[in-house]
């Protein structure tokens, strides 16, 4: 969702979805996929919400994007079969740390005579409700997406 400097990413949700894992057994790492993701992007293939190229890694989404790497490890050892609450949280701390990156790399692209609050403004605020509402409707739905995907 493009809004300025930072685009929201809707792929998220199901990025999370994907690897949340639904069974001890099933180990993979997708971290990988998202590193490989980044290495084509950075190479040219248009892969970015804009195209592709190094830039993107070194412009103000750089950061979010090497969130993901983070956030595909940490949501990658999640077990559905916890309690929803500690699902939730555990989400929550995984997308964090896309924002705890991103916004160190904004605030890094739009100089650091800049004070966190404006930096905040342009790459969190307008994100965050609905980061909210994609976290609570994978955490409602985590179970059943799961042993629906075990039927398929």
């Amino acid at each position: 969702l493009p809004t300025g400097a930072v685009s929201g990413f809707c792929s998220m949700l199901f990025k999370l979805l994907e690897d949340s894992k639904s069974d001890k057994n099933l180990q993979k790492p997708t971290h990988f996929a998202v590193i490989l993701y980044l290495i084509e992007g950075s190479l040219g293939l248009p892969v970015f919400a804009k195209g592709g190229g190094v830039g993107y890694l070194l412009g103000p989404t750089g950061g979010y994007l090497i969130g993901f790497i983070f956030t595909a490890f940490f949501a990658g050892h999640i077990d559905n079969k916890k309690d929803p609450i500690l699902i939730f949280l555990y989400l929550l701390f995984s997308v964090s740390i896309i924002y705890f990156l991103g916004l160190g790399g904004l605030w890094n692209y739009m100089g650091l005579e800049k004070n966190f609050y404006e930096v905040f403004l342009i790459g969190a605020k307008p994100f965050l409700l609905i980061e909210i509402y994609k976290i609570l409707i994978l955490t409602v739905l985590s179970r059943q997406l799961f042993k629906f995907r075990k039927f398929i």
